[in-house]
């Protein structure tokens, strides 16, 4: 390393240690992000506005369709807190997959002269001329990936265990996205995996003495929420089930996931294993069943929320179950303070929101999720097919009488989950590899 980028690593390095102290007024971020969408909790969004408030001047880098309107100028976004980021378009050629191509994302970086990026997805084609352009190599890169198993392959092409189809799909990601992950590992000061499922993931494409370093320059440090919505108090508590209305002796349980094709069996699935809790408690506790409630959250005017509509329209329960539109953080977390005890049934952001406010889970035992123990004790693993058990073993235990000390102490724990706390220690981990 020359003297001079040793001196610009080292001055980065003096701010992110006296964060707590200075915040990160004057540092200059890029956020590079191919999924990055307004309006969504998405990681990338929360990491915008998480280090706007903490007063960096934030500039996130968003592919565009280039034979479509582009602003050629840049425009500002706002944060809970009032803070403001902003957003340019990269004009690029948008493939399936959310993948793009473009050269223009080089230039507008350089010309920016940030003095850290932040590359979410380094797997897409998006992101490349990060390693590509001479001009960027004394940039500090933090490389941030959410690789998972689920619904997509086992990223072992030559295992014979695997299906052909599935043999496929992880040989084109081995030729197609592998050699840019090798790159982007290679690249950054510092990588970050959410989940030990993709650090695991992300170990099979290094070997050696690569994967040596790579190891010495890696955190896995999970997915949180928006620190300004996702805590519990107990007054919006008692005020969202006055509204809904629900008694206060009722108990509600609550799936919040936006309602697309490819959550259709795990919207299935939880529904099927709901109506056998139910019947269930008919048959034992016919009186008990009136006090019963879900809230499906994430409904909109598509197919599938048609079909789901359909499915509540012809249960026997179907006064039980109440189907929402899809919701805004803050509404959303006023349902969750509603509710008593929240299904996840594939991994989501939302499990960590719900987290956030001290709500019980109950979700299968599952790689991308275990994880969340470390973050609260309130979580109940258990296999879909056994929910209906698991269910009515959970309510039979339920204490409501005490349920807002625990969920105060719940959410309390969970707020190592906020995004600020998140950056922060992301930042951290920079600053210890920055000599």
């Amino acid at each position: 390393m020359n003297t001079m980028l040793s001196k610009k690593y080292k001055a980065l390095q003096e701010k992110l240690i006296h964060i707590h102290e200075k915040g990160l007024v004057g540092l200059n971020v890029a956020i590079v992000s191919s999924t990055f969408t307004l309006g969504r909790s998405y990681q990338e969004n929360l990491w915008a506005e998480s280090l706007a408030e903490f007063g960096a001047h934030v500039c996130v880098y968003l592919p565009v369709d280039r034979r479509g309107p582009i602003s050629r100028s840049t425009y500002l976004s706002d944060t809970p807190a009032g803070a403001q980021y902003c957003i340019r378009e990269v004009p690029a050629h948008l493939l399936p997959r959310n993948q793009t191509l473009t050269h223009e994302l080089g230039d507008m970086l350089a010309e920016d002269v940030p003095e850290l990026i932040v590359w979410f997805g380094g797997v897409m084609f998006f992101g490349r001329e990060i390693y590509l352009n001479e001009n960027l190599q004394h940039i500090p890169v933090i490389t941030i990936y959410s690789l998972s198993r689920r619904g997509r392959h086992a990223f072992n092409w030559y295992s014979a265990q695997q299906d052909l189809r599935s043999r496929l799909q992880s040989l084109a990601f081995q030729v197609l996205r592998a050699p840019i992950l090798t790159q982007t590992l290679k690249r950054a000061q510092l990588t970050v995996a959410n989940t030990p499922e993709c650090t695991d993931i992300i170990r099979q494409y290094l070997w050696s003495d690569e994967r040596i370093k790579w190891a010495r320059k890696h955190e896995e440090i999970p997915l949180g929420f928006c620190p300004h919505t996702f805590s519990y108090r107990a007054p919006l508590r008692q005020e969202a089930r006055q509204a809904l209305p629900i008694q206060a002796d009722d108990l509600v349980l609550l799936h919040s996931s936006r309602f697309e094709a490819n959550k259709w069996p795990a919207l299935q699935g939880i529904f099927e294993q709901v109506e056998k809790f139910f019947e269930k408690v008919h048959q034992t506790e016919p009186e008990r069943l009136k006090q019963l409630h879900i809230l499906w959250i994430g409904a909109s005017d598509n197919q599938l929320s048609h079909e789901f509509r359909s499915l509540i329209q012809g249960s026997v329960f179907k006064e039980r179950h109440h189907l929402i539109s899809f919701q805004t953080r803050q509404r959303l977390s006023t349902f969750y303070h509603a509710a008593d005890l929240a299904l996840f049934a594939q991994p989501s952001i939302s499990c960590q929101e719900a987290i956030g406010t001290g709500l019980r889970i109950l979700c299968p035992s599952d790689p991308s999720l275990n994880h969340l123990t470390t973050y609260s004790n309130r979580i109940h693993f258990a296999e879909l097919d056994t929910w209906s058990s698991a269910l009515l073993s959970i309510i039979n235990h339920l204490h409501l009488d005490n349920e807002t000390l625990l969920r105060e102490q719940a959410s309390n724990m969970a707020q190592k989950l906020s995004y600020h706390s998140l950056v922060d220690q992301t930042l951290q981990a920079l600053a210890q590899r920055l000599i």
